[in-house]
């Protein structure tokens, strides 16, 4: 039974974090094709648009992985302590 559960959390997990991934994607596409645009299409020529880009993806993805490492801890900690309930009532 716990075998289930554990599997289903981890279920819900990969789908939160792939829900996640993907809000991400869209949001930084978006956050490109802005930045490009305001541009005008040259990349050679840095403009605070696609500086303040680059430090938003680099804001997300360590929001991302922050969220992600926390997902799967609290994952692991409610599986370890529902075995460890099983282990006391054997």
């Amino acid at each position: 039974m716990d075998e289930f559960s554990h599997e289903g959390d981890s279920q819900m997990v990969s789908s939160q974090l792939a829900a996640h991934r993907n809000a991400i994607i869209a949001l930084l596409s978006a956050q490109i094709f802005g930045s490009l645009v305001m541009t005008g299409l040259t990349i050679s020529s840095v403009s605070p648009v696609l500086i303040a880009s680059v430090l938003s993806l680099i804001y997300t993805w360590k929001q991302f992985r922050t969220t992600s490492e926390y997902l799967l801890l609290k994952t692991r900690r409610n599986w370890l302590s529902s075995k460890s309930r099983v282990r006391l009532f054997y």
